[in-house]
């Protein structure tokens, strides 16, 4: 049986769906699994939760805040801290339930989740286990690849902050653009009324995007020296 639920994060309301195996009697040992970078709950969370639940576990998927049908602005924020916090949010959701033992709650997070999960349990004694679910690490990818490409990000994330504190606006840059309309047989037009919509944009002061993909120009495990990811689509 699955149940749309709604529960609060720093003032916003978060979207998730609480799974409970029928005929299960309370109160239930419960994990919370949390969705990848760009995904949302109803992607491998959704094949996660359907195969806990049968095992006699509840088990509660979301949104994270700025994603999905969650709220908060801009959409598609990636922010690592209050992506640590959304499970802490979920955790005490959990904890109100009848359902559900607040001695026995776990974490569960799938790809990025992967790294907020642990961060959120390091300092909330709630979560009794936590699992990570990874298949690389994308930021030391980059850092590997290029180490002096990546100090240059992160001063240029510095830069643009400092920037955008003494009043200047976000600096936002396309990075996946669609594909140009296709121009009618009866239609010329020159190379320079044809245009191309950005499908995405990084929102300064940092982060990377892929086609398909964004990850996090530092880390995905928030540290208090690393500045936030500021990511967001664009229209």
């Amino acid at each position: 049986m699955r149940t749309d639920v709604r529960f609060p994060t720093n003032g916003l309301q978060l979207a998730g769906h609480l799974c409970l195996l029928d005929g299960v009697d309370g109160p239930l040992a419960a994990i919370v699994v949390g969705h990848q970078t760009t995904g949302v709950k109803e992607q491998s969370p959704a094949v996660y939760a359907a195969r806990l639940a049968s095992e006699g576990f509840a088990v509660l998927t979301f949104d994270a805040a700025f994603q999905g049908e969650s709220e908060g602005m801009p959409r598609g924020l990636e922010d690592p801290f209050q992506r640590a916090e959304d499970f802490r949010a979920a955790v005490s959701y959990l904890t109100t339930r009848p359902e559900i033992d607040p001695d026995r709650i776990g974490v569960m997070g799938v790809c990025g989740s992967g790294a907020y999960a642990p961060y959120a349990a390091q300092t909330d004694h709630r979560m009794k286990a936590v699992a990570s679910v990874s298949g690389t690490d994308v930021p030391s990818f980059f850092r590997g690849a290029d180490p002096e490409g990546w100090q240059q990000m992160v001063a240029n994330s510095g830069n643009l902050r400092s920037a955008e504190a003494a009043g200047e606006p976000a600096a936002t840059f396309a990075c996946c653009r669609r594909r140009p309309t296709p121009t009618p047989p009866h239609r010329r037009l020159s190379s320079s009324t044809t245009t191309r919509r950005p499908v995405a944009c990084i929102r300064a002061p940092r982060s990377t995007w892929s086609c398909g993909a964004r990850t996090s120009s530092t880390s995905s495990t928030p540290s208090p020296t690393l500045p936030r990811s500021r990511l967001a689509r664009c229209s």
